[in-house]
């Protein structure tokens, strides 16, 4: 399995991506795995981890 480089992304991209994996509008992700883990994330915890793979 390929799995893409997400690290220095914008932060923007970012959370806009994990916003809507959270809310079943992106669904790409092989068995949906993505979305499962976005939806368990609080808010503050999408920031702190948009905070730290954009400084990657």
């Amino acid at each position: 399995m390929i799995y893409p480089v997400i690290g220095g992304q914008n932060r923007l991209y970012l959370r806009r991506q994990l916003l809507n994996w959270k809310l079943g509008e992106r669904k790409n992700s092989t068995e949906a795995v993505m979305n499962k883990v976005a939806k368990a994330l609080a808010d503050d915890e999408i920031e702190a981890l948009v905070d730290y793979v954009s400084g990657l």
